[in-house]
């Protein structure tokens, strides 16, 4: 019986998925969604989210999600595939781009599932972004989300970073989750 709920879950999931990805494909021919490729997959996000030039060339894609309202800016990074390292070392890093109130490092939530078949780690912190890290915003900004996806894809791993005001990173998870959950082999 349960292997049998495990498999039902299973595909439950991959239903959701193929949902995801046919509504980004849906928006796609709409307007309301744009489609971002690296490493072979796609993503479809929301057209409001502004496309911009990728700040560096470690970057395949860099998304404007809210521009800086005193509070920092809320951007969304796609790396180039085969580029960054391996999971848990990433994973490790990012906890110490986070501080909570006492300068600790918080727990990261830490979610490895599958998605189109590959293998996909969400991680989501909340706290101060650190100021002057890799990666991260040139002074320390608090009240801050950090969300990560790291897909293990057919030309290397990808990471998608996530990071802004909490309130910014809150309104937008909806539509962040349906963006990693659409993606698929174009």
């Amino acid at each position: 019986m349960g292997k049998s709920a495990a498999r039902g879950r299973d595909v439950a999931k991959d239903v959701a998925n193929d949902q995801a990805a046919t509504v980004g494909v849906a928006g796609e021919i709409t307007g309301e969604t744009t489609a971002i490729e690296t490493g072979g997959l796609q993503w479809h996000a929301p057209a409001a989210w502004q496309s911009q030039k990728p700040a560096n060339n470690m970057r395949a894609a860099q998304l404007l999600v809210a521009p800086d309202s005193g509070a920092g800016e809320a951007m969304i990074v796609f790396s180039s595939a085969g580029i960054g390292g391996d999971v848990k070392s990433n994973i490790e890093r990012w906890k110490g781009q986070v501080q909570d109130g006492a300068g600790q490092q918080p727990e990261a939530e830490v979610r490895a599932r599958k998605v189109a078949g590959f293998n996909v780690t969400m991680v989501s912190i909340d706290g101060t972004l650190v100021g002057g890290t890799m990666g991260g915003p040139a002074v320390d900004r608090p009240n801050s989300s950090f969300r990560a996806a790291i897909i293990e894809g057919p030309s290397g791993n990808i990471f998608i970073k996530f990071t802004g005001p909490a309130s910014v990173v809150s309104e937008n998870s909806a539509a962040w989750e349906q963006m990693i959950n659409g993606m698929r082999k174009p």
